[in-house]
């Protein structure tokens, strides 16, 4: 992923007409003078590069640079290291932006070097008080953990830093008052059936694909017609990112018939991803349109209320995320909790009747274990450990396609 651009010369209005000249770097606002003349010009080419030849930072003396300061360097770091092959930012950026919420908030302008393991566990009591499990937050501690690892390294801080931090151990199971996270069961297929009439036709079509592939949600939302191998009965994707890549994994995902007559409506899209929200948003009003009680001579006309310059637009495709909200919004509908129900059992209700696309993988890897074994499952969902060859892939590529062939 490419750094960010260099940030312009921008203009201060005053209500005197003395408009002054300014440029933000690492988040701090510089005043360069009065707007367009030389003075302002010069100040802004001397902090431009000045704040290049410093790594895209400003230059700041080690035991002045504090922790906001240091969550912006890494920050320019990150966006450069977790970005996939085809530049778009990882979700590992995600997981890092949640992380430092807690850690700004309690340490933004403490000393980098004075930010030990009691802070560190202060941090840590915070995202328990959040509600987060406990597993997530002894993940994020890591993160953070990650950071002063990197500074020591570009030797930012001293490494006795991050010496010390190592020295927080993670939470325990059962010693501590941090929820436990609950394990991703198989959804029920009675469950999915219920909730596949109230989805959208795109958002049903990957539903169904991911449930006769077993593939992760990830690897459905960026799936594209490019991706695909259609030369045999049985077809193939082969994902450009995926979720073991970065390991030097291959990843073939095997679609049969059911899965193909799925996807065939969504071949028309040559060079873009194959699910789109604005496809899925225009089938949504289509609905809408078709369930129209209100004579088309009374009432609003057919697109008077969209917004012709809205806020957010449709994105390119689907994240994970958005994926997941839009079954979760087709389970609200299916299946409505009681009336008046609260508190356990209304989160025993959803755990029943709510799923994610997750579960979709976690009841098709059950299936086929049981129907076909333990290997054919470790070939369709790619779960090949690191020593295991290429010859292991080729020799098990024939059982893959037939068990294929039988499911989806």
């Amino acid at each position: 992923m490419a750094k960010s651009k260099i940030p312009k010369l921008r203009r201060q209005k005053e209500k005197n007409g003395n408009d002054r000249a300014f440029v933000v770097l690492a988040g701090v606002r510089f005043h360069l003078g009065p707007y367009g003349s030389k003075e302002s010009r010069g100040e802004y080419d001397r902090l431009t590069v000045e704040w290049l030849a410093n790594g895209r930072c400003m230059a700041v003396e080690p035991d002045q640079i504090t922790i906001a300061e240091l969550v912006s360097r890494y920050w320019d770091y990150a966006e450069f290291y977790y970005a996939n092959p085809n530049g778009d930012a990882s979700s590992e950026l995600v997981n890092y932006r949640q992380a430092f919420k807690p850690l700004i908030a309690l340490y933004s302008e403490t000393p980098a070097k004075d930010y030990g393991p009691l802070a560190m566990k202060a941090v840590r009591q915070r995202m328990i008080d959040t509600g987060w499990c406990r597993s997530y937050i002894n993940r994020q501690v890591f993160r953070l953990r990650r950071v002063f690892k990197w500074a020591s390294s570009e030797e930012i801080l001293p490494a006795s830093v991050y010496h010390r931090l190592e020295t927080v151990e993670g939470l325990k199971y059962g010693r501590t008052d941090a929820p436990e996270s609950g394990r991703v069961l198989p959804v029920e297929d009675h469950v999915v059936d219920a909730t596949l009439p109230l989805l959208t036709p795109t958002v049903r079509a990957m539903v169904t694909v991911q449930r006769l592939t077993g593939m992760r949600p990830g690897e459905l939302c960026r799936m594209g017609v490019v991706d695909l191998d259609m030369s045999g009965d049985t077809w193939t994707y082969t994902p450009t990112h995926h979720k073991t890549q970065y390991r030097g994994r291959s990843r073939t995902i095997y679609l049969g018939p059911k899965a193909q007559e799925a996807i065939r409506p969504y071949l028309r899209n040559l060079k873009g991803y194959m699910f789109t929200p604005e496809q899925a948003d225009r089938e949504r009003r289509e609905i809408m349109h078709a369930n129209r009680k209100t004579p088309l001579s009374c009432g609003n006309v057919p697109g008077s209320h969209c917004k012709p310059r809205p806020q957010r637009k449709p994105g390119e495709r689907y994240s994970t995320g958005t994926y997941g909200r839009a079954i979760a919004y087709g389970c609200l509908q299916a299946f409505p909790a009681p009336k008046g129900m609260k508190g356990e059992a209304l989160k025993q209700w959803n755990r029943e009747h709510h799923w994610s696309p997750n579960q979709l993988r976690h009841a098709f890897a059950t299936m086929v274990r049981r129907e076909r074994g333990l290997e054919d499952a470790q070939i369709l969902l790619g779960h090949a450990k690191a020593d295991v060859t290429q010859v292991y892939a080729e020799r098990d590529e024939q059982r893959a396609i037939e068990t294929i062939r039988k499911i989806g």
